[in-house]
């Protein structure tokens, strides 16, 4: 195995021969870490092994980087802020430290030391003493005190030794090297192929990587408290691809032979990319506010998201037929809310990411969409299948959820108010302690979807054990059947409860049936 000096590292580092690939953290290392890094150092002490991947010829930038960082990046960074003082980082950041080595205590400081006493004080920068070569070394030490003089000698030859350094080679297949590094820095969390063509896109064009970073950083803050929008990077970079390749995410089996053809477009395209990223960011928006309307289903942050596939989903359907009519945008949303119910993406995703964006590209709207749901997934007609769930007393939150918004319930209470997503619960009807005491009812009546809707917290606090009998006679009926509740009282008697249940699950089939006349038809 090859062994390199520090001081070679450092210099590899601060040209950029040494590049940081987009999958590695950020520089997160404190002061007190650096100066423990240089008291190892001084010491001789381990401090571990470096990997490097050797960039393959296609893939070495313009700046002439050779070599990506795959384990040592913050130790890498560190040793060149103590070399030259600072550091370049993403985004075009630096950062910068001065260190500081006293060579009578043999302790070294990041805060600038007090200036010295009268007699003079021994702290000495350590930049300063790194550049040295020899004779300017042997020169220094010589108007030193005797005492600081072997101390000095030491430092400057401990950070003159080699440590060992392992080259994966350039052949090696990108899909192999993102599980070295998966291993090596993330514990089994997986490498994803958004990261790895994210890599291959900064090798080529910073700048764009830079772009769409902050992009997502800003849609963070954009809208305030509570409506953060925290898209993965990943999806940000499925969604450039496609608008790259004109509907394809992934348009190779191999993530090698992925990141190569990624490279052509962007070659073809060089001329266009500008245009491409404000597309980007612009339809990525624009998917967000249809999700975000208050009179659609007002999903107002990533947080209730099942999966961010959908993202690129919707903002390549808006890209491609803009201006959306208000019919369309209605659509899209529901769309939205199927693929979440149906886990349109929850195995194969980028498969079936593919078909979708295919059938945009080829000029198809959402009803083709919700066809291939209902084809591509074996589903049969999602609106029966919805139904066939209600019957067989199926349900989860986001599918109550869509019922509810979409038919714009308001709050079980006599002001009605809106009910958000931000706010709402599970509320059993019939509450669970009434029913537990009946015989022939069972756990799986007691969980039916016709016993299930949703409220605030504070409503379901203080109705969730008070019997409908009781607490649903105050409540207008028109909110009642927002809900799809029986306005029939005698049926919220405990004695008529299975009967509420069959007329509940009616009620909500034709609810069902009445969604897609407006969503749909």
């Amino acid at each position: 195995m090859p062994e390199w000096e520090l001081r070679k590292l450092a210099e590899y580092i601060r040209t950029g021969k040494i590049g940081i690939p987009e999958l590695q953290r950020e520089f997160v290392w404190k002061e007190q870490q650096i100066l423990d890094l240089a008291d190892s150092i001084y010491r001789g002490y381990p401090i571990g092994l470096i990997i490097l991947y050797e960039l393959p010829e296609d893939f070495k930038s313009e700046h002439n980087m050779e070599y990506w960082v795959i384990d040592g990046q913050q130790r890498l960074l560190s040793l060149s802020l103590m070399f030259y003082e600072k550091v370049l980082l993403s985004r075009g950041r630096c950062r910068e430290l001065s260190i500081w080595f006293n060579p009578v205590s043999e302790r070294f400081t990041w805060s600038k030391p007090p200036r010295r006493p009268l007699s003079g004080g021994p702290w000495i920068k350590l930049s300063g003493i790194l550049q040295m070569d020899e004779r300017e070394l042997a020169e220094f030490v010589t108007r030193r005190p005797p005492k600081e003089q072997p101390k000095l000698n030491l430092l400057w030859l401990q950070f003159r030794r080699k440590i060992p350094v392992h080259i994966i080679p350039s052949d090696k297949d990108l899909d192999e090297l993102g599980d070295i590094f998966t291993r090596i820095n993330f514990e089994g969390t997986r490498v994803k192929g958004g990261d790895v063509y994210s890599t291959m896109i900064a090798v080529i064009a910073p700048g764009l990587v830079i772009e769409l970073r902050d992009f997502a950083d800003n849609l963070k803050t954009k809208w305030g408290t509570g409506r953060e929008w925290d898209l993965d990077y990943g999806t940000i970079i499925r969604t450039f691809t496609a608008f790259l390749t004109e509907g394809k995410v992934k348009i190779a089996s191999r993530v090698l032979e992925q990141a190569k053809r990624i490279k052509q477009k962007l070659q073809e395209r060089k001329g266009e990319l500008r245009e491409i990223v404000q597309r980007v960011k612009e339809s990525i928006e624009n998917a967000i506010h249809i999700l975000m309307d208050p009179d659609l289903f007002g999903i107002v942050s990533s947080k209730y998201l099942p999966s961010q596939y959908i993202i690129t989903t919707m903002a390549y359907y808006y890209d491609r037929r803009r201006p959306l009519s208000e019919r369309e945008k209605r659509g899209i949303a529901f769309w939205a809310m199927l693929a979440l119910i149906f886990r349109r993406y929850s195995r194969g995703a980028e498969g079936r990411l593919n078909r979708d964006l295919s059938i945009i590209e080829q000029g198809g709207d959402y009803k083709d969409l919700i066809k291939e749901i209902e084809i591509g997934q074996g589903i049969g007609d999602c609106r029966e299948t919805l139904k066939t769930y209600v019957e067989y007393g199926i349900w989860d939150k986001l599918f109550l959820y869509t019922i509810l918004k979409a038919r714009k319930a308001k709050d079980l209470r006599v002001d009605g108010s809106e009910l958000l997503i931000t706010d709402i619960t599970i509320h059993h009807i019939f509450p669970i302690s009434t029913l537990r005491g009946i015989e022939e009812v069972t756990d799986d009546d007691i969980e039916d979807i016709g016993n299930i809707t949703l409220t605030t917290f504070s409503t379901n606090r203080d109705i969730r054990d008070r019997e409908p009998a009781e607490y649903l006679r105050g409540v207008p009926n028109e909110i009642l059947r927002m809900h799809a509740i029986p306005t029939d009282p005698q049926l919220w008697e405990v004695r008529n409860y299975k009967a509420f249940l069959s007329e509940r699950k009616a009620l909500l089939k034709r609810a069902i049936d009445q969604i897609w006349s407006e969503f749909v038809a």
